[in-house]
Order: structure tokens, then C-alpha cells, then sequence
């Protein structure tokens, strides 16, 4: 179990560092303030096609489509650098790195599938998750068919693009702070 914390600990430190050095370099200036999923805590992304994608690797200027694509992929297989290091630095700042990495480490799903109905332009948005409101700015909405555990149900993604690649809005569970 030690060995476990300190792995943790490890990536989290690294994440954290990740995300000071993003901001430094401005690379998160799309970003106002810290957020959770808006739409009640599953962080969804999009573009306009099917996920069919068998890489969870993505260049700068991707689409959304492309990065709808790669996690649901990540979600498929349990990419879990990709789930991790593609959180919005709002989702870091509010659960912490340690949190996240524990909520999406057992986010394997081999049914995750996300087809793209509609990509919307990027708003400021304002979200509640656990009690607390935040401003997303530039977010873009991205309404998708989602399969999760086999079932198809409709969702709406939220996908920031933070240095000419997106990233994605979830809830991970606790928020840090009052």
C-alpha cells in the first residue's frame, strides 16, 4: 500500500508540475477559473464522426472530432496518461492531481464510444458540480452519442483547446477546498 501512495504521490507531484509549467507558459490562458463538468460531472468532448480511433496520440491543432476520438479510445482501453493528461488545468486546481488520477484509474471501459452529432462554437460557460459555480471560457460543446457500459444514451461533451490541443472537463469526485 505504500508503494501505491508513493506512485501516487509521484504522479501527482509530476501533474502538479505539468500544470505550474503550463502556466507559466501560458499555455492554460484559455482557462478562467477551475471547473467540474457543467453538465453534472462527465467530461465530454466532440467533433463531427464516429470514434472509431485506435491512437490515443494527437498533434497540436487537432479537431475535435480527433480528440472525441482518442478518448474515447483512452476510455476503451484505460489510457490513463491520456484520460490524466488531458484534464483541463481547471479540473487539476479543483480536485487535485491525486484525485483525479484515482477516479479515472479505474476508467476502463471497452465499450466507451462517442459519435459526434454537433460541435458547437466556443462560450464561456458557467457549471455547478458539488455545490460550487465556476466560468469555463471558451469551452465548446460537443453533443455526441455516448456508449458507457454498453449503454447508448445521449451527452454533451466539454472540450477546452489549452495550447492547440483540447482537453476535457470531468468531475473527479471531492473539489479541494471549501
Amino acid at each position: 500500500m505504500q508503494i501505491l501512495g508513493a506512485a501516487l504521490l509521484t504522479v501527482g507531484v509530476v501533474v502538479a508540475g505539468i500544470g505550474v509549467a503550463g502556466q507559466l507558459g501560458s499555455w492554460g490562458a484559455k482557462t478562467e477559473a477551475v471547473a467540474g463538468a457543467p453538465d453534472g460531472g462527465d467530461g465530454k468532448n466532440g467533433g463531427d464522426g464516429n470514434s472509431s480511433s485506435t491512437s490515443t496520440t494527437l498533434s497540436a491543432g487537432e479537431a475535435p472530432a480527433q480528440f472525441v476520438d482518442a478518448l474515447g479510445n483512452a476510455l476503451r482501453t484505460g489510457d490513463t496518461n491520456f484520460l490524466v493528461g488531458r484534464l483541463n488545468p481547471a479540473v487539476v486546481t479543483r480536485y487535485g492531481s491525486a484525485q483525479c488520477l484515482g477516479a479515472l484509474a479505474g476508467a476502463r471501459d471497452t465499450s466507451a464510444t462517442f459519435t459526434v452529432k454537433q460541435v458547437g462554437d466556443p462560450v464561456d460557460i458557467d457549471g455547478t458540480t458539488d455545490g460550487k459555480t465556476v466560468s469555463i471560457a471558451e469551452s465548446v460543446s460537443v453533443d455526441v452519442d455516448r456508449v458507457q457500459r454498453g449503454v447508448t444514451e445521449s451527452a454533451t461533451l466539454h472540450i477546452v483547446e489549452v495550447g492547440g490541443r483540447f482537453t476535457w472537463l470531468v468531475d473527479c469526485g471531492n473539489p479541494i477546498g471549501p
